[in-house]
Order: C-alpha cells, then structure tokens, then sequence
C-alpha cells in the first residue's frame, strides 16, 4: 500500500515536459536608444536548433501595430547560450519585441498564434501576448518602464523585466526587487536550483490511540509537505481500513509543523475490540516536501506504525 501511495504521489507531482528548441528562444535585451535587440537561446549548449522553419524577429508599438520586422531563413543564426543582437526600429514612448514563427499568408491563424516569446517597455496598452509560458507557470508578458539613456530593458531569471545598465552580448544584470516572492529560475536553466531539501518527518512507532496521533515536519528550506495514508485492522490479513489524507501543509525554513492524523471514534473502537482479541492494528504513510524552486525538488518519506490501545 505504501508503494503504491508513493507512485500516486509520483504521478501528481510529476516535473512538466522538456520544452521544444524553438521553445527556448527570448527576447533577452531591448535598447530602444541604440535601436538594438539582443536574442537568447536558453538551449543546452551543442543542441542543435530543432525546427527547419523560418522564424521573424518583430517590434510593434504600445497599441499592438506592427512597426518593423527581421526575418531568419535556414540556416538559422541562433546559437545555444550564445546572445544574437540585431538592429531593428524600435518605438518611443512605449513598444515591445517578439520572437516568432514566420507567417504564412495561406494560414487564418491570429497573429498571437506565431509569437513564441515577447517583452515590452514604456506605455504599452495592448501587449502582443497577454501571458507566456515560462517553464512550469505561465505569467504576464514581461514590462518595464521606458530606459533612460544608457539603461536597457532586460529579461530576469524568473521571466519578468527589469531596467539595468546595458549589456549588449554580456550577461544581463540581475535586479532582485523584479522577481521578489517568484519562484527563481523559472525562466533560466543555467540558474536552476537542483538541491534536494532535507526533510525530517517524526511520529512514533507505537502510538496510543487515546492520545492525538500527530507528526512533525521539518524542512531545511521553504516548502510544502504533502502526505496520505493508511490504517487497517488486522495484521497480516487487513480487515477494516481508514484512509487518511491528502493533507498539505505550507512549511518555512527549519520551523517544525504539527499536523494531527483524525481518527474517528467508531474506528478507535474496532482498534481496541481487535486488540481484545490479539489482533494488531498497523498503518503506514507517504509524503513528498517540495521546496519552492520553479521546478520543485522533492524530498520523498515514507513510516509504518502501530496503534495500540
């Protein structure tokens, strides 16, 4: 029964899917003074770029009309980790750049459709995708002000924008009030965090049923913990089983959590009318703690127990 807890367990929390190449492509850097844009492929170093498609690079204003746009035939410039900077008319006062697939004048297919990466400055009052997909969350289209001379608009490792002074084919500058409360790296795999959280789980080997049947939890980071289980009667042929569970529980950095297990009365009762007669009474549980990293670590527990009158 444990294993099987465990493997559901699994299967919820199961980590999304390896993003296509054409996936990985950002408008990284917008300079609207030095009419510059700087492209990022967040792919692996090596890979090679999937698709044999052509893909455009195209700016608009704040309202959403075109204003100008850069095509890319195969063999295409984009290189993994490597920044591509291009020149491009980019609008005063507010505009935005996206990264798309190039269209076709056969498709019936909206705009929106082609555009697989944007990021905007100043007034913008119809932003070119409302929401991306970065990772295992999806979140407005990044925004920043309008940049002073010599500042430029940069993508953060959690997605959103950020004014900093400009990087042209440097790394951008990371600003940590842009991503304050955000999962980190959501939209930065070079920065992803990748260590498992340290879980204790505590609850005793024989518990008297008369007493409330709690267990402690403590994480090394912030988290969640999240568990379910079983207890029957009888032992080793179950006769009556209590489910308990799912429970979840917000956890803060090696703070102890309390989390009571229910046990209703009427089952307390079939525990001791089966002790009277030597028959054991045994439970079990599975839990997962998850740190708060965009793309969550796991720590994975797992106790057996026996209650007693």
């Amino acid at each position: 029964m444990l294993a099987a807890l465990v493997v559901a367990l699994l299967l919820v929390l199961a980590s999304p899917a390896v993003a296509t190449n054409e996936d990985t492509v950002r408008v990284n850097e917008i300079d609207p003074a030095e009419g510059f844009v700087e492209l990022l492929d967040l792919a692996p170093p090596g890979e090679q770029f999937f698709f044999g498609e052509a893909y455009a690079v195209r700016s608009y204003d704040g309202a959403g009309n075109d204003v100008a746009a850069q095509e890319y035939t195969p063999p295409l410039p984009f290189t993994p980790r490597s920044p591509f900077v291009m020149s491009i008319a980019l609008p005063a006062g507010g505009g935005q750049v996206c990264f798309e697939r190039q269209r076709t004048p056969e498709s019936t297919l909206p705009f929106e459709e082609y555009r697989l990466h944007c990021m905007g400055y100043g007034q913008v009052t119809k932003p070119a995708m409302r929401r991306l997909q970065l990772g295992p969350r999806r979140l407005p289209m990044p925004l920043a002000p309008f940049p002073s001379p010599g500042d430029s608009v940069q993508r953060q490792p959690c997605g959103k924008a950020a004014l900093a002074r400009s990087t042209r084919e440097a790394e951008n500058v990371d600003v940590p009030a842009a991503c304050a409360g955000e999962p980190t790296a959501c939209d930065d795999p070079r920065k992803t965090d990748v260590t498992v959280p340290r879980l204790v789980v505590k609850l005793p080997r024989v518990h008297d049923v008369d007493r409330p049947f709690v267990i402690k939890v403590t994480m090394n980071e912030p988290g969640d913990f999240t568990f379910r289980g079983s207890v029957s009667v009888g032992y080793p042929r179950p006769g009556r089983v209590f489910l308990f569970g799912p429970f979840e529980r917000e956890l803060r950095a090696n703070v102890p959590v309390r989390i009571r297990i229910p046990i209703s009365a009427s089952f307390k009762r079939k525990i001791k009318r089966a002790a009277r007669r030597g028959v054991e009474t045994r439970g079990g549980y599975a839990g997962v703690g998850r740190d708060k990293a965009c793309f969550k670590n796991r720590f994975h527990s797992s106790r057996s127990f026996t209650l007693v009158p």
